[in-house]
């Protein structure tokens, strides 16, 4: 199912708002580790995993001016805590985007309103929106500048993932990564390979936070300089 773009003119020009991270870029957020982000593109509202802890979510919500009920449908990454903790203490009546193998938690979504929708491959969640499928979700974003992608830990290796989009996508570059890549339990030997692997694939630009580690966020913005970022609660990346 495709959604189409609905009138809701509050919704902001086409961007992402990072809601939920372990640093943030204001004071009056809370930090937790954990991750959420909010996408607003071409009249669509997707969420896209949901942290931690629904109290810390649903504050941090509130700080950014969001409404919950105007989020049109969620995406869930994968299981871990980290990503669907208080899942359904926090989401309005909308489409859910699973994994298809995920446990079944179907009976608590259909509990609280939420119509399930089972990712069993690739698919296309609205205008310019995809899944990638897999063992774990990514959110690719077709914008007018290239590709953006919003991984949540990239536990299958980021590299991996990143040639996965280019291969569904038919793109020889990525504009933009955005999220956490796993990497804060790695040596600066594992790390490095790893962004010259990304280099390779024409990774152009990196925003990066939650589980990826500071020793990456430092290799990261020695090798990409000016078109690295940290992530961070409340930050807005523009995506037009």
């Amino acid at each position: 199912m495709v959604l189409c773009a609905s009138a809701f003119a509050a919704t902001p020009a086409q961007q992402l708002t990072i809601v939920y991270d372990h640093t943030a870029v204001r004071p009056d957020l809370k930090t937790d580790w954990g991750f959420s982000a909010l996408v607003d593109f071409h009249g669509l509202r997707l969420l896209f995993d949901v942290g931690s802890k629904p109290e810390i979510f649903l504050q941090n919500l509130k700080q950014l001016g969001i409404d919950k009920s105007s989020i049109q449908f969620t995406m869930i990454s994968h299981e871990h805590a980290s990503h669907s903790g208080g899942l359904y203490k926090v989401l309005p009546e909308g489409l859910i985007y699973f994994l298809d193998s995920f446990s079944k938690r179907y009976p608590e979504a259909d509990a609280v309103g939420l119509e399930v929708k089972r990712v069993k491959a690739p698919a296309q969640l609205g205008p310019g929106l995809y899944s990638t499928g897999e063992t774990e979700q990514a959110l690719v974003i077709e914008t007018s500048k290239g590709l953006v992608m919003l991984v949540s830990c990239a536990h299958p290796g980021i590299a991996k993932m990143v040639e996965t989009v280019e291969k569904q996508r038919n793109a020889k570059s990525i504009r933009m990564i955005v999220g956490g890549l796993h990497m804060y339990e790695q040596s600066e030997r594992q790390i490095r390979p790893v962004v010259a692997q990304l280099q390779k694939l024409n990774v152009e630009s990196v925003v990066l936070g939650h589980c990826t580690g500071d020793l990456a966020l430092r290799i990261f913005r020695e090798c990409y300089g000016e078109r690295f970022a940290t992530a961070g609660a409340g930050k807005i990346i523009p995506l037009e």
